[in-house]
């Protein structure tokens, strides 16, 4: 419901940013192998801050790039550490789990926890998604 409500403002849809852990090269890679056309000044990676996960300055930067608040800020993370970055930030957080699933504390950073992109995307995005 949350991203759902943030996403019905278009003035909102414009302020979406992309952040990675991987360099923009790498990102420009993968996304253009997945057939994604993504504007690079939308593109903030760690290697744009001093600290990296789980400091939340990663965030703090997209989120000043973007000019929206923490309020105004989703995230999706797949580790311990991204959860715990994304959170310090004020994010509303989402975890899907990868390699790691989340531990009791862990889940004390997530604002919730869906099983896979294709959970995410039918649960925000559009009902009709098929698989």
């Amino acid at each position: 419901e949350y991203i759902n409500t943030l996403l019905a403002d278009p003035s909102k849809r414009d302020k979406l940013l992309y952040r990675y852990s991987i360099t923009a090269f790498g990102v420009e890679r993968y996304t253009k192998e997945a057939g994604l056309d993504l504007d690079p000044k939308k593109v903030i990676s760690t290697k744009c801050v001093s600290r990296g996960k789980p400091f939340p300055d990663v965030y703090l930067e997209a989120m000043r790039t973007a000019g929206c608040k923490a309020k105004e800020a989703v995230a999706v993370e797949d580790s311990p550490n991204g959860i715990r970055s994304s959170k310090a930030a004020g994010c509303y957080t989402i975890m899907i789990p990868d390699l790691t699933q989340p531990s009791e504390e862990d889940l004390l950073y997530c604002d919730e926890v869906v099983s896979n992109l294709y959970e995410l995307a039918r649960s925000h995005f559009d009902s009709t998604l098929q698989i």
